[in-house]
């Protein structure tokens, strides 16, 4: 995990979505070389976080070696929608 993301990091498109009077935010990877890396947050914060954790999961990190201080987001998620956030280590 940490070659790769200090290779050349994961970016993610973030969104925010609204259905059935709720919203959510959605952070769906555009070029993780093994699939898609998707999670959602009901927060800008919580989002972030689970970015970290979805990362950590597709990468198969045990979980005592699972330090979210590890993972940089460069981007801001509060800017606007659809933009890309890089991830990085």
């Amino acid at each position: 995990m940490l070659v790769e993301l200090r290779g050349r990091g994961i970016n993610f498109r973030f969104e925010k979505v609204e259905e059935d009077g709720q919203s959510y935010f959605v952070a769906r990877s555009v070029d993780y070389t093994r699939g898609t890396i998707i999670t959602s947050g009901a927060t800008i914060e919580e989002l972030e976080h689970n970015i970290k954790d979805a990362i950590f999961t597709a990468f198969e990190v045990p979980a005592r070696f699972c330090h979210p201080a590890l993972i940089n987001i460069k981007g801001d998620l509060f800017e606007k929608q659809n933009q890309l956030v890089h991830v990085t280590t």
